[in-house]
């Protein structure tokens, strides 16, 4: 029981640290970042990936749970 424990707060440590990272690396200006943009639009991406892969592969988003519009949605699509 305490290896599991041990596992899980080491897991959730991780996950915790892995998502502010990113949410950081998404709402500061970049100006306030000592990544260059192209460093940081690529983290953002190859982090975000398997989010919008599970999105495009799964038949229901999460947020449909809850608010059940029936639009459609894309994460691979281009603006416009």
């Amino acid at each position: 029981m305490r290896r599991f424990i041990i596992g899980f707060a080491l897991r959730l440590i991780v996950a915790t640290l892995i998502s502010l990272s990113i949410w950081w690396l998404f709402t500061t200006p970049f100006d306030r970042i000592p990544l260059p943009r192209a460093a940081v639009a690529m983290i953002i991406r190859v982090i975000d990936f398997p989010g919008a892969l599970a999105g495009e592969v799964l038949p229901i988003r999460g947020i449909e749970l809850v608010f059940d519009d029936h639009d459609t949605w894309c994460d691979f699509c281009p603006l416009g």
